[in-house]
Formats: C-alpha cells, structure tokens, sequence
C-alpha cells in the first residue's frame, strides 16, 4: 500500500485481502437496507446503553454512507489515518541508524520479517490460512520486544493482533530473557523453516533485530524499578505505613529494588539464556527447557537469594512472559 508516495507494509496476509478486495464495491438494494439497519441499531444500542446519549442519523447521512462516495470517503479517511502514521514512525526514527529497518515498525517488528520473506517471493506458494499461520508465529516471537518499543514510544498504528497480554512495563531482566528468547527463536526458524537461499538475508535481519532492541534495553528504565528502589530506600527508613499493604509483598518489592546488575552481570545472564534455547532447543522437552529458563531468571532476578518466597514472587510476576514464551516454543517445536 502507498500513501503520498511512501509504502506502508501491514503484512503478506492483508495484502492478499487488501488485493481481493480492490474491485469496484456495489451493494444492492437489499444490502443498502440491511446496511441502514445494522448502523440504526448500532446507534440504538448506544442510546440504550447510556440515556445521556443522544444519537440521531439522517436519512441523507445514511444514504452517504451506503454510495460510493461514502466508501471514498472512508478510504481517504484511512489513507490519512496512515500517512500519520508514517509520519509518527519518520519521528521516531529521527537521529537513529538509517540502515536499521526495524525502525520503520518497531512497535510491530515481524512485520520487517515478513516484508523481507513476501518481497522474495516466501509467500508464493502458500495458502492464505499459511500466510496467516506463519505470520501469526512471526508476531508472536517479537511481541515482548514489540511490547517495550509500545512502552516506550508513540508507536501509532498497531497492525498486529496477537496480544501477549502482562504487564505494560515490563523489568529490565523480563526485557532482557524477552530478547533472547525470541532472537533464538528466530533463528530457530531460519534453520527449520527458512529455505537456503532466503537463509542469508533473514539471518541478517535476526542480528539487525538484536541490535536494535539491544539499543532499546540500553536506554529502557522501567518506572516500576524506579517505584521499588523508593520502596527499598522506605523500608531501610523502617517508615510505618507500609504493613498497611500486604507485608509480603512490599518486602519482596523493597528486595528487588536493592538489586544492582554491572554490565558485564547483564551480558552474562542473557548470554544463559541463549543458551539454554541453543543448546537444547529439539533435543529435551519444552518443560525441561522452560523449567531451566525459570530457575535462571530467579537466581538472576534475585542475586540468587536463597528467600524461597522471595524467588516465586518474582517468577509469579514474569508468568506472563514464560507463558508467551512456551507459547511460541511450543509452536516452533512442532514445526
């Protein structure tokens, strides 16, 4: 899709839906009718829902809405919807590398992936359910790190679907254990389900991809690591209002906010984590894959305190994020 010269790409998928339906569109009598009905009783359905509302459509609007220049002018209004998107996305970019083209979505990175594979031709042979399929794994690979751009950035259109679900912000080793995971997955795909002569050009983008979330972690600071060094700093100050909350929890909180990652910490846990995925990715079962990733995360999370609570907690609190990460693995594994 070009707007104003500039292409917007939303995915192998919608092109072959947007190409389908570029046809003139007519709609008879009987749907021009069904049409006027649905839209009345939408409205009549936000009147009942609210008596403050006061909704009413004339006959000359309904009529707009059902002609051709009522489609035209929704087309327009979502080219210009688009083309503010490009812009959102130019502004985002602004002062970044040129050459990393994860820029261009980095709140919807597999769309990169996938603009790479569809212009070589990946997509050819394929069904529109496999297209689908394959972007659907795509999309949720990339979602954590989609997530943190999201946190980070008026990101604009969102044209993905999967929601990861968690937590908006998420903490610097969740983001960290995110990156990895879904860079080993990537490259996962690239040797199982890439053919060779695409191999070169995706691998290239798997470490353009790590590059650029690697920039994002570096400059990533999550409010809630702000919120529980306050926290720590209250509870050394042994202020009383905080057995007002659960004491467990605040205490686990207060712990997590005096603990202090050096670099070189950073790069050695994700440098495990990637191992993990690399060394034993379809040779053990995703539970023994997903039980050693959890035991790294809390002996990293926690300076590998020996508080068993202490530990759950901060496990419980990234469960969104192994869900997704199983969730994709799983879904790799069987491939």
């Amino acid at each position: 899709m070009k707007i104003n010269g500039n292409e917007i790409y939303t995915g192998a998928y919608a092109r072959r839906q947007e190409q389908a339906h570029e046809t003139d569109i007519r709609l008879s009598s009987e749907q021009t009718d069904n049409l006027d009905k649905s839209i009345e009783n939408a409205f009549g359905s936000i009147a009942a829902s609210n008596g403050n509302v006061n909704v009413s459509v004339s006959k000359d609007d309904m009529d707009f809405l059902c002609s051709e220049d009522g489609f035209a002018r929704m087309k327009k209004d979502a080219e210009d919807l688009y083309a503010a998107n490009i812009r959102q996305q130019q502004k985002i970019a602004e002062g970044k590398d040129p050459s990393d083209k994860f820029w261009d979505n980095t709140g919807d990175q597999w769309l990169t992936f996938s603009k790479a594979l569809d212009d070589a031709g990946f997509y050819d042979n394929m069904s529109d359910e496999q297209v689908r399929e394959f972007e659907g794994l795509l999309e949720k690979v990339t979602s954590g790190m989609d997530n943190l751009s999201k946190s980070q950035y008026n990101i604009g259109i969102d044209f993905g679907s999967y929601n990861a679900g968690g937590k908006y912000f998420m903490s610097p080793a969740e983001a960290a254990t995110a990156l990895e995971a879904s860079t080993e997955a990537l490259k996962y795909m690239s040797d199982k389900l890439i053919p060779d002569d695409l191999k070169e050009e995706f691998n290239g983008l798997i470490d353009m991809y790590k590059k650029h979330n690697e920039e994002i972690l570096s400059e990533y600071q999550s409010p809630m690591e702000s919120f529980n060094k306050v926290v720590a700093g209250i509870q050394k100050a042994g202020a009383s209002f905080i057995s007002k909350k659960p004491v467990a929890d605040y205490r686990y909180t207060g712990m997590l906010g005096e603990v202090d990652k050096t670099e070189s910490d950073k790069n050695e846990y994700r440098s495990k984590v990637a191992d993990i995925f690399a060394k034993y990715a379809g040779k053990s079962d995703l539970k023994t894959i997903m039980d050693m990733l959890k035991a790294q995360y809390e002996e990293y999370a926690t300076d590998d305190s020996d508080d068993e609570g202490f530990r759950q907690y901060v496990s419980k609190e990234a469960g969104y994020l192994f869900d997704n990460i199983e969730k994709y693995w799983g879904i790799l594994l069987e491939k």
